[in-house]
């Protein structure tokens, strides 16, 4: 487990609707602001990336986490929430293209018919 891949703290808006936060770049009062969370995000990311020594490590994580690793690969963080139980992948743009990261499913979409 990575403690820095927690979840954001809401602080006195931890457990109301998602109509009721401020914005998601505002501090929330008693809570965790979007930059601290960016910074430890990162660090938790590259330390997960370290500890996998070259292989690609799985991360489990709540929305906030996938929102500040959108962020942080410059994606947009502000579209809706992964969904449930997804796995994304995250890719590097190839060296010397000048690409952007992108995030993908790891698996299309099957239809049940």
């Amino acid at each position: 487990m990575v403690a820095d891949l927690r979840e954001r703290d809401w602080g006195r808006f931890e457990l109301c609707p998602l109509a009721d936060l401020p914005p998601r770049t505002a501090t929330p009062e008693g809570g965790e602001g979007w930059e601290p969370l960016l910074t430890r995000i990162a660090g938790a990311l590259c330390l997960c990336l370290e500890q996998a020594h070259g292989a690609l490590p799985v991360i489990v994580a709540h929305s906030g986490v996938i929102r500040a690793a959108r962020a942080l690969t410059g994606g947009d963080f502000t579209g809706p929430s992964a969904p449930n139980a997804t796995p994304l992948l995250f890719r590097a743009p190839c060296a010397g293209s000048g690409g952007h990261w992108r995030e993908q499913p790891m698996f299309a979409e099957r239809s049940l018919s």
